[in-house]
């Protein structure tokens, strides 16, 4: 079997490019602010307060034509294709917080967002992004939500467009994502084994071969036995694993099906703070020796510098089985949630997973199932016989519901059938594909001439009725 693992130069790049800024200067509540925009135009906290403001602060700065700062690059790169981003209520500013000027960010615009023209453009923001953020470190892109030109939320280490809808929707109507979808994947996780790496996991980070190659490929960073701490088990971040595990089966990928990054997926409010994913390996000794990248560079260590990484304290792990292809994750904290143990899932699994069907227009969205039993109505508008859910293709005859006594033939309604039709009471004459318990009296049918009472066909015998009047038909 093919053998493939996602190298971990993305990962690696993602944790180094959104590294914390340094503590910030003694700040105060923001100001009346002033900036001034690529438009040659000015701009207050007021200009735009008829509407929903949205800041985003980003690094501008650029090393040829490399953005220094991914989440910067992403974040303008992904407004232009959010849903919202023409919604007459939201007014979107993007302000260069690493003291870029005019020209700076003219290049940047260019070269990551030249079509970008809904969103306005300031620079000179790097006191403003301070004063609204206080005290501590953060990571970019900050955001900044303003209404009536007040603050009424910040939140930062934003990547993506799609990271600020949750927030910006709570303070106006986005309505629904029209390319946002879910699909269902089925398959099996192999929890057990998945767990079985905590072990190998710390006995790398205490053992003698805790050392990977530094980015001269000449120098080495090495721990001695015992200087790394060993990782705890977190059980928020083994649900976040098991959902990213069920993802890979889409898109082998640290981007997710819905065209977010992997540190969005969240388990009772924790998240990741790193990921490492591969996928075809048959055990989990092969996928952990893998992982540890052993014989490679530094270019080649991500996933080892990872496991090594001496400020993760927590990690959570995953297997899911697709059709014999097993992908596995590692997602690694800063700390422990706290979470309460639970047993191992080694079953059969259906998980829901959310797309953007504009990327992945080829995957069948999710239809909640509707309990269905008896003659229901299908979206496609048919009527189909259902018993416990199961369509009885095999079926011809009358089916009742609310609505009276229908013919059905091969598990679906046939409203266009006049003749007759029998179940367990006797045989009925069927008008349009209703039973006609109205019809008394003598017809033609199918060439012979019948008689019916209350639309149950009969015969005299004796007087009496041969068959119940009191059937189907009453």
């Amino acid at each position: 079997m093919k053998r493939t693992l996602r190298r971990g130069w993305l990962l690696f790049c993602l944790i180094l490019l959104i590294g914390s800024l340094p503590v910030s200067a003694q700040a105060a509540s923001a100001p009346g602010w002033t900036l001034s925009t690529l438009d040659g135009d000015s701009i207050t906290e007021n200009t735009y307060a008829d509407r929903t403001q949205l800041l985003v602060f980003y690094r501008g700065s650029m090393n040829g034509n490399n953005a220094v700062c991914y989440n910067s690059r992403s974040i303008l790169q992904s407004l232009g294709e959010a849903y919202w981003i023409d919604d007459p209520d939201v007014q979107v500013i993007t302000i260069e917080a690493d003291h870029g000027d005019r020209d700076s960010v003219a290049a940047f615009k260019e070269t990551f967002a030249p079509d970008l023209d809904q969103v306005v453009f300031a620079y000179g923001g790097s006191s403003l992004m301070w004063s609204y953020h206080g005290y501590g470190s953060l990571s970019f892109s900050f955001c900044v939500i303003l209404q009536d030109g007040e603050v009424v939320e910040t939140f930062d280490g934003v990547s993506d467009a799609a990271e600020i809808s949750g927030h910006l929707a709570e303070y106006v109507d986005l309505g629904d994502d029209p390319n946002r979808a879910q699909t269902l994947v089925t398959g099996q996780y192999r929890q057990t084994e998945a767990r079985s790496i905590l072990g190998m996991l710390n006995d790398f980070r205490t053992g003698d071969q805790a050392w990977y190659w530094n980015s001269d490929n000449e120098t080495i960073t090495s721990y001695p036995p015992g200087t790394l701490g060993t990782l705890t088990y977190d059980y928020d971040l083994e649900q976040i694993a098991m959902q990213r595990a069920a993802e890979l089966t889409i898109v082998f990928s640290h981007t997710r099906p819905d065209n977010t990054l992997c540190f969005t997926a969240t388990a009772n409010g924790t998240g990741s703070c790193g990921e490492n994913i591969a996928a075809g390996f048959d055990s989990a000794e092969e996928v952990f020796f893998a992982w540890r990248e052993d014989e490679d560079d530094f270019s080649g260590q991500g996933h080892r510098r990872n496991m090594l990484n001496g400020s993760f304290t927590s990690v959570g792990l995953a297997c899911f089985d697709c059709q014999g292809w097993k992908y596995w994750v590692q997602e690694f904290g800063y700390g422990n949630s706290g979470a309460a143990a639970t047993a191992a899932n080694d079953g059969d699994a259906q998980v829901l997973v959310d797309y953007d069907k504009s990327v992945f227009p080829g995957l069948t969205p999710y239809v909640p199932l509707v309990p269905r039993d008896g003659l229901v109505e299908d979206p496609d508008g048919v009527w189909r016989l259902y018993e416990d859910n199961v369509l009885q293709s095999d079926y011809t005859g009358l089916a009742e519901n609310e609505n009276g006594w229908w013919y059905v033939f091969n598990g679906a309604l046939d409203p266009d059938y006049t003749g007759l039709a029998t179940n367990e009471n006797g045989t009925f004459y069927v008008y349009k594909g209703q039973l006609a318990d109205w019809r008394t009296g003598c017809e033609w049918v199918n060439g012979e001439y019948c008689e019916f009472y209350k639309g149950q066909l009969t015969t005299w015998k004796e007087d009496a009725w041969v068959g119940d009047p009191g059937g189907a038909g009453n």
